[in-house]
């Protein structure tokens, strides 16, 4: 399909791309074949609420770059930035519309969430969106909630699941495993003298970072291997100014891999984590903590297929 036929367009933030995103871009999908045009996501890097407040530090589900992997990996046919910025934010909704909608991307069929609204203020919600894609001859449709547990799946619900350690609940809405990527780098060396050596992860400033043990998976050299994951402070040692760190202790693996790129995958919390009062009592629990982890992931076949046909 060429581009310049057109496309079936959706916009927003996207981040997760979750259960509803999901649904959204399979829809999108089944429209665009029916007119023979290419399906496309025009997604903020940074949420406009979050760019107006500035705390976007440890607030984002996915980066830029994994949201963009993710939503090709659902099915969309391209995937593009538009970065929301001060000429966004004071753009009317008539003029972006003209700009992005008609012009730039020659929209044949819009599609947008349940909340989206664009322009100044987010002055152009569902009914102006419906009415000018009336005015331009554009298929238009909103796409409904999907729920969970009675609540709406947002990314903001996602995040606050995130935050508390409810990886579990935050897996379900998003489809698969919250995760982090980044690079391996050298840590206080710890973990590697007590028995328990650790990948220290370098992750991007935007992620969130659930506090606590997890079993979890690394996924490494194109293989997933088990894993214990700690996110927290270090108390016990005090190591690294106690700055947040994400580490994980791969299990049944002893290869080095300082700098090597790597995502750890989270599973299921297993504890907070607290101070101890010795070396020996610290061991004592990380071998709890990985034959739990073990029973945990044995009995949990890994699936991270976001695809659009899951939704």
């Amino acid at each position: 399909m060429n581009e310049h036929n057109g496309c079936a367009l959706t916009i927003g933030t996207f981040d997760g791309v979750h259960l509803g995103h999901l649904s959204l871009i399979k829809k999108l999908k089944e429209e665009a074949s029916k007119l023979s045009v290419i399906s496309k996501v025009l997604f903020f890097p940074i949420p406009p609420r979050f760019y107006i407040t500035g705390k976007f530090e440890g607030n984002l589900i996915t980066t830029s770059e994994e949201r963009k992997k993710l939503l090709l990996k659902s099915g969309a046919d391209k995937a593009e930035e538009l970065i929301f910025d001060e000429r966004i934010r004071n753009m009317s909704a008539s003029e972006f519309f003209e700009k992005f909608i008609l012009n730039k991307h020659k929209t044949k069929i819009l599609a947008v969430g349940p909340d989206f609204a664009l322009g100044k203020d987010r002055e152009g919600g569902h009914s102006f969106l419906s009415a000018k894609c009336r005015e331009n001859s554009i298929k238009f449709f909103h796409a409904e909630s999907v729920k969970f547990d009675g609540h709406k799946i947002s990314s903001t619900l996602i995040r606050s699941f995130i935050k508390n350690g409810e990886v579990e609940k935050a897996s379900f809405c998003l489809g698969g495993p919250y995760f982090l990527s980044g690079r391996v780098i050298k840590g206080a060396g710890i973990g590697r003298k007590i028995g328990f050596p650790t990948a220290n992860l370098q992750t991007d400033a935007h992620k969130i970072l659930p506090l606590g043990i997890f079993a979890g998976r690394t996924f490494l050299r194109g293989k997933y291997f088990d894993c214990v994951i700690s996110v927290g402070r270090r108390p016990t040692f005090k190591t690294l100014d106690m700055a947040l760190l994400a580490e994980a202790h791969i299990l049944d693996f002893s290869q080095d891999i300082y700098g090597e790129e790597i995502e750890i995958f989270f599973e299921s919390k297993i504890r907070d984590e607290f101070k101890f009062s010795s070396k020996e009592e610290l061991v004592t629990r990380i071998k709890e903590d990985i034959r739990l982890a073990r029973i945990t992931l044995k009995n949990r076949p890994f699936s991270f297929d976001k695809t659009a046909k899951n939704s």
